[in-house]
This record gives C-alpha cells, sequence and structure tokens, in this order.
C-alpha cells in the first residue's frame, strides 16, 4: 500500500523508499514557502537529492535549519579525530558538504546552523533533534529520517500532515514565533513541538500512556535509557505484555547491551531488527500511537528539541501494525541469540548509568 492509497487520515511514509519521492515532489512543486529542518545533512545521495530539489524549487522563501551536529559529526564520525583525519575519503565528503551548503546560500536557500555547542564535547549530547519539511500551507512531514545516505539505509518513518491547522502549528514552531504554542490539540491528535526547555509536558504524556497501559505496550526504537526502560519494566510487573523491538546493530556503544539487559531484568520481552532501526513507535493497547523525533531516552524526553504526536487514528494504527508489528512485517526482528553473560550485563549497565549522569551533570537536571 502506498501512503497515497492509506486509509489513514495521517499518512505514514516508510524508508526513504516512499519519503524521497514524496520529498522531491512537494519540494519542487511549492510556489510560496519550503521549511526544511534536520539534524544531519551530507554531501551524498540523501543530502544531493533534498539540494537539488531546493535550489529547482521556485517558491521565494526557502529555508533550511541544519543543527550544528553536522559540523562535527559526518557518516556518525567525530570529523575532528584521528581515524577521520586520516581518511581521505571521510575528509572529502567533510569538504564536500560545506560547498554544498555554501552553494544552496549562492541559489538563495537560507541555510542556518542550529544550537553551536562549542568545542565541549559533552555539550554536544544535545541537539536539535527535529525533522521536518513544510510545503506552503498544504503539507508538513514529521519524523526520523534524517538527511543522510546512511539514516536513508536505515529502517524508518516519517508522517504526512495536510490538515491545515497542523501545518500551520509546524510552520510556527519552525519559524521560532514570539508565543507560538507547544502543543495543538485535534481530534484523536495531540501535536507537541518542545524546544528542550518545556519537554516535561512529553515526558508526563509518554509517562502516562505507559502507566495506563492495560493490556499491551509496544516500543520499537534504537536509543532506549531510564526512565523509559523502568516504566516497561513497572508495566510488566503489573501484567501488560511488554515488547521492545531495538537495532541489531546498534551506533551507540553499549546501547543494546543495556537494553538487553534491562529487559532480562524486568520481565519483558527484547527483540533486535537485522540492521539499523530508527522506528520512534510507542503503541498502548493497539489503541494510540506516540511517535516523532523523539527516541525513548533522557536526552529527547529532557533535553532535545523535538516533535512528538500522540494519535488514535485508527487508520495510522492499522497500517503501522500491518507493515511494522505484525506477523507480516516489512522488519524482520528475532529475539536474542543467548541471554547477557553477568559481566557483561554488568558493564552494560555501569557503562549507561556512568553516561546518564555525565548528561544529567553537564545539561542540568530538569527533574
Amino acid at each position: 500500500m502506498t501512503p497515497s492509497q492509506s486509509s489513514s487520515a495521517i499518512p505514514f511514509l516508510l524508508g526513504v523508499k516512499e519519503f524521497g519521492p514524496a520529498l522531491d515532489q512537494d519540494i519542487r512543486s511549492a510556489k510560496k514557502r519550503v521549511f526544511v529542518q534536520t539534524l544531519s545533512f551530507e554531501a551524498d545521495e540523501a543530502g544531493n537529492l533534498v539540494a537539488d530539489a531546493l535550489q529547482a524549487c521556485p517558491a521565494p522563501d526557502r529555508r533550511f535549519l541544519i543543527d550544528s551536529y553536522s559540523a562535527h559529526f559526518v557518516n556518525d564520525r567525530l570529523i575532528h579525530s584521528p581515524s577521520a583525519w586520516a581518511d581521505s575519503s571521510l575528509r572529502r565528503e567533510v569538504k564536500a558538504t560545506r560547498r554544498l551548503v555554501s552553494k544552496l546560500r549562492q541559489e538563495g536557500v537560507s541555510v542556518e546552523r542550529l544550537h553551536s555547542r562549542g568545542w565541549n564535547p559533552f555539550r554536544w549530547f544535545a541537539r536539535d533533534h527535529k525533522k521536518l519539511l513544510v510545503v506552503d500551507d498544504r503539507v508538513a512531514y514529521v519524523g526520523g529520517i534524517n538527511l543522510c545516505a546512511h539514516n536513508f539505509a536505515w529502517h524508518d518513518s516519517m508522517l504526512k500532515f495536510t490538515d491545515p491547522k497542523v501545518v500551520d502549528f509546524l510552520a510556527a514552531d519552525f519559524e521560532k514565533k514570539k508565543g507560538a504554542a507547544s502543543r495543538i490539540h485535534l481530534p484523536l491528535l495531540d501535536v507537541y513541538a518542545v524546544d528542550g526547555t518545556n519537554n516535561a509536558c512529553i515526558e508526563e504524556a509518554a509517562h502516562a500512556l505507559i502507566g495506563n497501559a492495560k493490556k499491551s505496550l509496544y516500543l520499537h526504537c534504537p536509543y532506549v535509557t531510564e526512565p523509559f526502560l523502568g516504566w516497561l519494566a513497572e508495566a510488566a510487573r503489573r501484567g501488560v505484555r511488554v515488547t521492545l523491538v531495538t537495532s541489531g546493530r546498534n551506533n551507540r556503544l553499549f546501547m543494546r547491551d543495556s537494553i538487553q539487559d534491562a529487559a532480562q531484568r524486568g520481565g519483558f520481552d527484547v527483540f533486535f531488527t537485522e540492521g539499523m532501526t530508527h522506528f520512534k513507535l510507542l503503541i498502548a493497547d493497539g489503541e494510540t500511537l506516540l511517535t516523532g523525533s523523539a527516541n525513548f531516552d533522557l536526552l529527547s524526553f529532557q533535553y532535545q528539541p523535538e516533535y512528538v504526536v500522540i494519535t488514535k487514528d485508527p487508520g495510522l494504527l492499522d497500517e503501522i501494525d500491518r507493515r511494522i508489528v505484525g506477523p507480516q512485517r516489512e522488519v524482520r526482528i528475532a529475539p536474542p541469540e543467548k541471554p547477557l553473560k553477568p559481566f557483561q550485563a554488568w558493564c552494560a549497565r555501569n557503562a549507561m548509568a556512568f553516561t546518564l549522569s555525565v548528561m544529567r551533570r553537564t545539561l542540568g537536571k530538569t527533574e
């Protein structure tokens, strides 16, 4: 089923095969404005797709926000490290990305780097994590897909909104309009736009969703930490059937093992995808979906600018169940091959606890 054939009022675009053509067509057909925001942007197949569309776009107002994360990391590698300096192909891509940004500016696209964190690496933990595309007054996309080739290769998704109220809400957030709301409420739908200082509302909403679940919880995300792992364990102790799906190959050290350790200790099921997954999906009792740009971790729900969508749209839930959750899923998963050994679990648990402690001390605790 293609996005245009979906029975949902909020089309679900699975991966770059569906989002890529939609992004390209909508940007090129814009008449008034195009707003693009991303965490990662690189001069590769993905970055060039967006850049070509922006340059061909006839809209007079073309704006592109890129988090400063991309000034320090390319292909998930720190470009200031000795290994990066020795990698000629990586250095070429870094230079090509800088040239592409300059070219966009020369072509009249307003390109802005967000949230410079300076040279303190501990300040790089939190960044502007939003992913957004707004075209005219007619369509907006929110989700997890970054504009770089390695992210395009991951399992990921975007939601498409055509309700003018939602489009206007997201455009106002992009423009950082003074007094812009952090939430819009519509029938069966809530959309949150938080800036890293007012994230308590999304944390409370997620906690309530997990805490009120009666029968089942399904969480699919590569990065899951406390408080979510503790909340899932509490739900499992209440008799809720908890399923956590995470990445078979994780690009964050100790993340996979710390999740498996939490599942073993908390008494809930964990499965691993083939390859890297980047979905952000939480489904409670098969009736309510929480998704958006936010991972289910401390960073997203306390410190980072994020978009969070909570919806009871039955068509969207049915499509996600059919394509991602159900037995005919398009993403293959498998249980762990074997339990973690005690020392392996201890290392993962304490490494993650230390990392979260550093984050809190560096970024400031919001609890």
